[in-house]
């Protein structure tokens, strides 16, 4: 059986059902009373022998369509498929506008349509030098501006909708502000959507490491991967230096440097991205440091990565890390944690978690996103999602306390661990 599902709106009503469709006849089968999860989930345990589910790209029909039918292949609907290429190809084309010159005698009828329908095209817009030319950003002041309105009203108790009439801004809008632990975080996130296409991004990496076995070694493996390694450096003096003349996408850094090999490779870590804001940047540790790992996430989580160097013999493994820190996200090495995990002492906080909450934070703890988490622990991401806000409450992490609880959680992990 093949069965296709799409959300419906009820008439005159805000109440909104899901139209179950056979694709063998193309005839509706039934209407279910709501769009969650475990409406849709109840539905297929009822009527098995689904063998193919098509449906648009909400979360609660995957979850609902995996816990319901496991075995079911689940595929895109053909008018979602057309609808986002079409809608990206568009995109695309608007964006690289101000770079096509005008050709005598050609029709532009077609570009003057598209540039009608959308935003004016801007020219591309530098990138800071410094976080104060950072913050001067117009999106930059009017996310901080929006970001403390929202949470001003939030405490005085106006609820979401109130406050989406108070603003006049969308409610899902207003309850993106209202998550948000701090306006860096929303500023952040652009940055931190991964993609599939990531690996193939020709990156510009800088290398730090004063071993210089080590570092030709990178080198030649990153270009080896169609990588752009702009420069390297053997002390963090020369490090900053290439990192102000070739303004990379990604560092590579060695946390010991000279002249002392203690901590001049984080120190100097810090102070790149300082200098420029958005830098991925991807310590190499030759020992489990609990001390750099800590410092180094509490920074901040985006693109942020501390492995160790014998990672980087394991090519598959590195260049998988390489990626998710240069496409915005974390990356622990899992033998830190596993490392640290060993050292656990009585009395702390993480005893109050489940054994599977256990699991969920120490994959946290490496960097991986609820959706990789659930696909490592063979879950459902609304599972993955509820053991988090389990994580948080018994770890006594409020939504308000102006932290990023994803981060703190990791650190009280590395911390207690």
């Amino acid at each position: 059986m093949y069965a296709a599902l799409h959300f419906n709106q009820y008439a005159d009503s805000n109440s909104y059902g899901t139209v179950l469709v056979d694709m063998d006849t193309h005839r509706p089968i039934d209407l279910l009373d709501g769009r969650t999860a475990d409406d849709l989930a109840t539905w297929l345990r009822d009527h098995p022998g689904v063998q193919v589910i098509c449906r648009d790209r909400a979360g609660s029909y995957a979850d609902g369509a995996r816990e319901g039918a496991p075995e079911a292949t689940q595929v895109a609907d053909r008018f979602h498929l057309w609808q986002n290429l079409a809608t990206a190809l568009e995109k695309t084309i608007r964006s690289h506008r101000s770079c096509l010159q005008e050709v005598p005698g050609h029709d532009t009828t077609l570009m003057d349509d598209i540039g009608s329908r959308t935003e004016p095209v801007q020219e591309p817009m530098q990138r800071p030098k410094t976080l104060d030319s950072y913050n001067e950003r117009p999106m930059v002041a009017r996310t901080h501006e929006r970001h403390a309105q929202v949470q001003a009203l939030r405490a005085k108790g106006l609820s979401l909708n109130a406050i989406s009439r108070e603003l006049g801004l969308a409610f899902r809008t207003i309850r993106k502000y209202a998550n948000a632990t701090s306006a860096d975080e929303l500023l952040a996130a652009p940055f931190a959507r991964s993609s599939k296409l990531d690996e193939f991004k020709p990156y510009r990496i800088v290398i730090a490491e004063d071993d210089a076995l080590l570092r030709e070694g990178l080198t030649l493996l990153l270009r080896a991967e169609a990588l752009d390694v702009v420069a390297t450096a053997s002390d963090a003096v020369g490090f900053l230096t290439a990192i102000d003349a070739h303004e990379p996408d990604v560092a590579i850094v060695d946390v010991r440097m000279p002249p002392t090999h203690t901590d001049e490779g984080i120190v100097a870590a810090v102070e790149a991205r300082r200098r420029l804001p958005g830098l991925a940047v991807l310590v190499l540790s030759a020992y489990v440091e609990q001390a750099f790992a800590t410092d180094l996430l509490s920074y901040g989580s985006s693109r942020l990565g501390y492995l160790l160097k014998e990672r980087v013999g394991r090519v598959q493994e590195f260049m998988t890390a390489l990626h998710r820190v240069a496409g915005g996200g974390t990356a622990i090495d899992p033998e830190v944690v596993a490392q640290l995990l060993t050292r656990s002492r009585p009395g702390n906080k993480l005893e109050r978690l489940s054994p599977r909450e256990h699991d969920v934070l120490a994959l946290m703890a490496e960097g991986l996103g609820n959706a990789a988490i659930a696909e490592r622990l063979f879950v459902t991401g609304g599972a993955v999602h509820k053991h988090i806000r389990s994580i948080f409450a018994k770890l006594d992490l409020a939504p308000a306390d102006g932290t990023d609880r994803r981060v703190a959680a990791a650190l009280r992990y590395l911390e207690n661990a």
